[in-house]
């Protein structure tokens, strides 16, 4: 099947639109699709088209496009790591972590994602990442930590903007305890 064959990248119909937006920002035209038209300027949040852009337009569309497959397939790994570590953090339990870590590591549904040109392809590596830097922050008590949850945070809804429910979540959850 095409979903699963990961010697090709595949294509979604925003890629117009992520290469664009990059390759006007990096020339200095704006961040947006078409310098010639204002309302192009909020298009697309900003971090998915930066990666996307900076392969394709930095290394070339080709072997650009290669790369980001790998760098994707690369934050999903380190998604699973970071989930074991957020279990572990949160339930002490060492096999419940092992085994909720392999079950995402294989899950076909969020592994699907990694050859397309998509932001649901690194959105679980956003969100896993402010999990996981939230509770390192309350752990330590660290304002640093906590600083850098805040940029994470703000990285992941820059990614997608559903993500931001997440971040209310662990507001909440800070102004309760």
């Amino acid at each position: 099947s095409q979903i699963m064959n990961f010697q090709t990248m595949i294509h979604s119909a925003d890629d117009y639109w992520y290469v664009n937006q990059y390759e006007n920002w990096r020339e200095g035209r704006g961040f947006t699709i078409d310098p010639q038209y204002d309302d192009l300027k909020v298009r697309r949040t900003p971090v998915y088209p930066i990666i996307y852009g900076f392969f394709a337009y930095e290394f070339g569309k080709e072997l650009g496009l290669t790369f980001l497959k790998y760098f994707q397939i690369l934050l999903f790994c380190i998604s699973a790591l970071l989930i074991y570590l957020i279990v572990i953090n949160v339930s002490a339990n060492s096999s419940l972590a092992f085994f909720t870590g392999v079950v995402y590591a294989v899950c076909p549904f969020i592994i699907s994602y990694l050859p397309f040109t998509i932001t649901e392809a690194v959105s679980p590596f956003f969100v896993t990442l402010s999990i996981y830097s939230y509770l390192k922050a309350r752990t330590k008590q660290s304002w640093s930590w906590f600083f850098w949850t805040g940029i994470i945070c703000s990285m992941a809804a820059l990614n997608r903007p559903l993500i931001l429910m997440i971040i209310l979540s662990l507001i909440g959850v800070e102004s309760y305890f």
